[in-house]
């Protein structure tokens, strides 16, 4: 990683730090593309961010996908290449709608269990 990303990492951890937020550098063995930071603010706010040392700075097989899918999700997601610009991302998330659980966002997540077993099937355990 350049000097040039490091400083834009630290940029994103001291912009969501100064909102009450983490930036947390994301992992995701097995899967190529992932975007390098996720940011969480109060809410929850929760966006993805992709830091390129700059614009010419050349993109892994899968990235643009992998943000595009996220964006797709409803996440907010992008790719910055200046403190500027990793700036106003953690604004532009500071003014995103919380998340919510909202009904038709627990029916995607939550899987109902089947008869006497959960949806990881195991035994159910009775409910007093």
């Amino acid at each position: 990683m350049s000097r040039r990303e490091t400083a834009l990492e630290m940029t994103a951890r001291e912009a969501a730090l100064i909102r009450g937020g983490i930036a947390l550098k994301l992992k995701t063995p097995g899967r190529n593309g992932a975007p390098d930071r996720v940011v969480i603010l109060p809410g929850p706010r929760i966006g993805f961010l992709e830091l390129k040392r700059d614009r010419a700075a050349e993109y892994q097989p899968g990235q643009k996908r992998f943000i595009e899918a996220l964006r797709n999700l409803g996440c907010l997601a992008d790719v910055a290449h200046t403190q500027k610009e990793v700036l106003r991302f953690v604004e532009r998330l500071a003014w995103c709608e919380p998340m919510r659980g909202t009904k038709a966002a627990l029916d995607i997540v939550y899987i109902p269990p089947q008869g006497d077993r959960t949806a990881f099937g195991h035994e159910r355990e009775p409910i007093e």
